[in-house]
């Protein structure tokens, strides 16, 4: 139940609770000290040792303070502002060249919002925005922003890839209707012709066959005399 002793809490509804007495107040704190209150509420104890529903005791308040400041160069053509940038501690939002209570410890500085600007974080951080700070100690980190040219042009000139899907699409299926004959008129055309009957064709034998016998049969009748 906290203090230096081991106590027995006092359960809710005990008939313990605002029955003690604190005769002229000795007492300030019950057996786990301060800030436990004897009295709680003030002129009403419980008895024993222990005070029920005494506030706990507040946490400590931080005494490390780290400060992030934002540094921004805008030569050849950039127009970055502080506004334009979030800082974070820990991923809680920061402001540039303003101190923040932390615990002791390690903790990460970061930013967002600096686009075609090559970043450098220097002091107490390392290369990653990470730092530790000693108990009771202050610690500094110091984000630099360059503003970079070649970045920049060459994010202006690429086109997005919505954009390019978009122009590739139309082209894809016009070429596609150019390029693949329908079989529909070939189909129609044999099964009309089918319907009509063979294509003429060379003479049959049949005709030739015939006369053939016929020319026989003549030749035969001349050259056979009379008996």
């Amino acid at each position: 139940n906290g203090g230096p002793t081991q106590t027995l809490a006092l359960l809710s509804g005990s008939p313990a609770i605002d029955m003690g007495s604190n005769p002229a107040t000795t007492l300030d704190f019950d057996q786990r000290g301060d800030p436990f209150v004897r009295e709680f509420p003030t002129g009403s104890p419980d008895i024993g040792a222990f005070e029920l529903g005494a506030p706990p005791p507040p946490p400590p308040t931080p005494t490390q303070r780290l400060t992030v400041t934002k540094v921004i160069v805008n030569d050849g053509g950039g127009t970055l502002t502080l506004a334009d940038v979030s800082l974070w501690i820990d991923g809680a939002p920061a402001t540039s060249e303003q101190a923040v209570f932390v615990t002791a410890g390690s903790h990460i500085v970061s930013e967002t919002g600096a686009a075609n600007y090559d970043a450098v974080i220097s002091g107490d951080c390392d290369a990653n925005g990470a730092v530790i700070v000693a108990a009771g100690g202050t610690s500094s980190c110091t984000i630099t922003n360059t503003y970079n040219a070649l970045a920049a042009c060459l994010a202006r000139s690429r086109p997005t890839r919505t954009a390019m899907a978009s122009a590739t699409a139309p082209s894809a299926r016009t070429a596609a209707t150019r390029s693949t004959p329908t079989p529909t008129g070939t189909a129609s055309t044999t099964a009309t012709r089918s319907r009509r009957g063979p294509t003429p064709s060379t003479p049959t034998l049949t005709g030739t066959a015939s006369k053939t016998a016929s020319n026989a049969r003549t030749a035969a009748t001349r050259s056979t005399p009379v008996t």
